[in-house]
């Protein structure tokens, strides 16, 4: 219904008192095309320290999405992560550039790119499976 502790539609105060110390504020926020990051974690992987990146809507100031992200197109570390996502989730769909796992309540995608000016970038993003089609309660299941 979330990541880690947090559950989407949570707010500001919820996700961050859900994180625990490990919650870091970002000030001033990280602005994006409808949401913002006041929130982040480290989150270690291997030997690598991804970002976790809280986003929270603009319009309704809920948590939206959690995007771990580190900038390099690193095999080592995509394969890290898959293997770890498979273990925990299960087998994952190819979902064109994606490695997709989902459920009733939220999407799981691993990606990795690369991009000449920023040596490409590979990512786990979270976000609620209504984003894409919904179903009552599969978002925001005391709102429903």
């Amino acid at each position: 219904m979330g990541w880690q502790n947090t559950r989407w539609g949570m707010t500001e105060q919820e996700a961050a008192a859900a994180l625990g110390p490990q919650g870091l504020r970002v000030d001033p926020p990280i602005q994006y095309a409808g949401l913002y990051v006041p929130l982040r974690v480290i989150v270690p992987v291997s030997r690598f320290s991804m970002n976790a990146m809280l986003q929270f809507s603009d319009m309704t100031k809920t948590l939206s999405q959690v995007l771990l992200t580190w900038r390099t197109d690193n095999i080592e570390l995509w394969t890290n992560l898959l293997d770890r996502l498979t273990e925990e989730y299960g087998p994952s769909v190819q979902t064109g550039k994606f490695r997709t796992w989902r459920f009733k309540t939220t999407i799981v995608e691993l990606d990795r790119w690369e991009q000449e000016e920023i040596n490409g970038q590979v990512t786990v993003r979270y976000y609620p499976s209504c984003d894409v089609a919904p179903t009552p309660g599969s978002c925001h299941p005391s709102l429903n």
